[in-house]
């Protein structure tokens, strides 16, 4: 619900609202919660209230910087390792992604965005690399596709699925290095994003 942007960031999410929604006990509800807080996706504030983490310009710029260092890595090893199987699941993704109007469904390409980006980080086969990316990826995740107007929100689906489509194509090539430029790139561009805010 985090992930695909139910739950925004800074909003209160209570423990038998969860377990009634999604048909848990309580119990599994509050164990699911408690992980998330492990994992940072939420919050505990005082008196036991708890919200869905909302980051700053400093805390985004910061994730955005050890994703630099820890994907680049990641996917300049995947291009080597990536299967024809996981290329052809991305590019089934891609397809979906474009066929979605962006205005009713950002909860459903978020999912997808997450889908393309684990199996392209899982590719690097490296059990804790891809762990703390995807984690960091998690924390990120809320703010995309995160706009005021649909037309903002068209084009920022479109310059990402732009984006796919060469990481995809570097990976389909083998070129490791290739691939990491372009993720470099993309996470650059986002850094200067957060920065001119």
């Amino acid at each position: 619900m985090i992930v695909q942007g139910r739950l925004e960031p800074g909003s209160k999410v209570n423990q038998v609202e969860i377990a009634t929604e999604l048909d848990v006990s309580e119990r599994t509800a509050r164990e699911a919660m408690m992980q998330l807080i492990s994992e940072g996706l939420l919050v505990r504030e005082p008196f036991t209230e708890v919200r869905v983490t909302d980051l700053s310009a400093d805390e985004l710029e910061e994730i955005l910087r050890m994703r630099v260092l820890m994907e680049g890595w990641a996917i300049e090893l995947a291009a080597s390792r990536i299967s024809q199987e996981e290329l052809d699941r991305m590019r089934r993704l891609l397809v979906q992604m474009e066929s979605e109007p962006p205005a009713i469904s950002v909860p459903r390409l978020r999912a997808q965005y997450r889908e393309f980006h684990q199996i392209a980080l899982g590719a690097c086969r490296k059990r804790y690399l891809n762990e703390m990316v995807m984690r960091l990826f998690d924390r990120m995740l809320p703010y995309v596709m995160a706009t005021s107007s649909s037309a903002d929100l068209a084009e920022q689906v479109r310059t990402n699925l732009e984006y796919l489509h060469c990481l995809a194509d570097a990976l389909e090539s083998g070129s490791g290095k290739k691939a990491r430029g372009i993720v470099l790139a993309h996470l650059d561009g986002m850094i200067k994003a957060v920065n001119d805010a």
